[in-house]
């Protein structure tokens, strides 16, 4: 499935800290191919969680515009 096409519901705020996102690993998968800029420190396995990664929002919107830019009607 393209990044673009996943649900909402796969990225979600992280409960009392608004500078980072939990996205499920599926789409991170998916959405690798787009974060290639990004560094890899931006991106971490969350302690305790085999299914769902930290992502800094800069790499998660780096990502997100470069998908508008690729696709806007599929966002």
């Amino acid at each position: 499935m393209h990044p673009c096409c996943t649900s909402l519901s796969a990225i979600q705020p992280l409960l009392g800290n608004d500078r980072t996102f939990a996205v499920r690993s599926t789409t991170l998968v998916e959405m690798i191919g787009y974060l290639r800029h990004a560094s890899l420190s931006a991106i971490q396995l969350l302690q305790g969680y085999d299914r769902e990664f930290s992502v800094r929002p800069t790499a998660l919107i780096g990502a997100i515009g470069h998908l508008h830019h690729a696709s806007p009607s599929a966002i």
